[in-house]
C-alpha cells in the first residue's frame, strides 16, 4: 500500500476553484501548508480509502462513467459531480474525525490537526 502525500498550493484544483483532488497516492489541495480545512483532506481520504478498496483502476474507471453519465442525464457538471457515489459517499461522512490510521498516516505531514 502506497503512503498519501499530499501537495500544497498545487495549481490543478485551483484552475477548477476547487479545493482538492485526489490522483493516488497523491492528494493535491489548493491551499497552503496549515491552511486547508480539516474536513477538505478527510473528504480526499474518504477517497483514498475507496481507492484501496475496490483499486485504482476500477475506482476512477466507476468516477468516470458515473460522471458521464450524469452530464448525459443533468446536462450540468455540478449535478452530474454530486450525482457520483464516491462523492456522495466523501461528502456524508467528511466531518467524522480522523480514524487513528488516518492520522498515522499523515502524521509526516504539516497539518496542524494531526
Amino acid at each position: 500500500m502506497k503512503k498519501v502525500k499530499i501537495k500544497y498550493n498545487h495549481w490543478y484544483p485551483r484552475t477548477f476553484g476547487i479545493g482538492g483532488i485526489t490522483l493516488y497516492p497523491y492528494i493535491l489541495l489548493s491551499y497552503h501548508s496549515g491552511s486547508a480545512p480539516t474536513h477538505v483532506i478527510k473528504h480526499e481520504m474518504i477517497h483514498v480509502e475507496q481507492i484501496r478498496n475496490i483499486g485504482l483502476i476500477p475506482f476512477y474507471k466507476q468516477y468516470m462513467k458515473e460522471l458521464s453519465k450524469g452530464l448525459i442525464k443533468f446536462k450540468n457538471y455540478h449535478k452530474a459531480y454530486f450525482s457520483i457515489s464516491f462523492e456522495k459517499e466523501a461528502y456524508a461522512r467528511q466531518f467524522e474525525p480522523f480514524t487513528d490510521a488516518e492520522k498515522e498516516e499523515l502524521s509526516n505531514e504539516k497539518n496542524y490537526f494531526i
